[in-house]
């Protein structure tokens, strides 16, 4: 249980952080802190209960890209704005490293196996992100639906 809040507090320091870098609000960088922290304890929960790590790493970014869309609308914001740095802890950094070390040492074999798992990883959070990005244009904006008015019978 301990390591469960050491990894929510770190994954929220490194979402807050991230976002001020980036030059997000503090009205938006404390929700997308929250989310990245929840959504790497997510990730974290289904990877030790299972054991698949890529069905952790997807439930994670969907948890994000939700979590993201509802914040945009709720707070007025562009999604991209609560994404950026929620989506920080899954990033496959480590990955990263391990493919260019294994490069570096000349161990083709080593390189393969991180760099297709690395692969995998990115492509399962940003097919998540993707998804939900395009079913969440499908769902109207509740201020649109207020400016339409009831439909006119003339």
């Amino acid at each position: 249980m301990l390591l469960y809040l050491r990894d929510l507090f770190v994954c929220f320091a490194a979402c807050f952080f991230y976002g001020k870098i980036m030059a997000v609000t503090v009205r938006a960088r404390i929700p997308a802190s929250l989310t990245g922290a929840v959504s790497y304890l997510l990730y974290r929960i289904i990877y030790l209960e299972t054991g698949h790590e890529l069905t952790g790493y997807l439930a994670a970014a969907l948890l994000v890209s939700v979590l993201s869309e509802l914040l945009a609308r709720r707070m007025k914001l562009p999604a991209t704005v609560f994404v950026m740095p929620a989506i920080i802890p899954l990033v496959p950094g480590v990955g990263l490293y391990r493919s260019m070390l294994c490069l570096v040492q000349n161990d083709f074999d080593g390189f393969f196996s991180a760099g297709v798992r690395t692969l995998f990883i990115s492509g399962i959070v940003a097919v998540a992100i993707a998804i939900v990005n395009a079913a969440a244009r499908h769902f109207p904006h509740r201020h649109h639906e207020e400016k339409s008015g009831p439909p006119s019978l003339t």
